[in-house]
């Protein structure tokens, strides 16, 4: 069997639990595992670079053209994959500066970049 690292895997298991979409004992087959938890997916990532597992869980953009070689990435399936999203602040002192920075986000030249990601 595979030696698996995983960050915060939880929502993806419950939610192929919940829906059912693979067998009734994958998600206590895949925790059997599990041998590491880690703190981040760069450390995940890390730990497959340097051969300590062989697969875990993490963001595509942890692939690095410097790690590209060492990791692969493999697509989790849509109806189990989460969907990361995040929120943008604006400090009261720095009003003119954030407005600035969230019109570039929401513009298009900041969508092109967040779509690179």
């Amino acid at each position: 069997m595979l030696n698996q690292l995983v960050s915060i895997q939880e929502k993806m298991l419950d939610k192929i639990h919940q829906e059912k979409l693979y067998s009734t004992d994958y998600v206590k087959r895949f925790e059997y595992n599990v041998i590491s938890y880690e703190n981040s997916v760069k450390a995940v990532v890390a730990k497959i670079e340097i051969g300590e597992a062989h697969c875990g869980i993490a963001y595509v953009t942890d692939i690095t053209k410097a790690n590209a070689l060492r990791v692969v990435a493999f697509d989790v399936p849509d109806e189990c994959n989460q969907k990361a999203t995040f929120a943008i602040g604006k400090l009261a002192q720095c009003k003119k500066e954030a407005e600035k920075f969230v019109d570039y986000i929401l513009g298009e030249k900041g969508q092109k970049k967040i779509g690179k990601i």
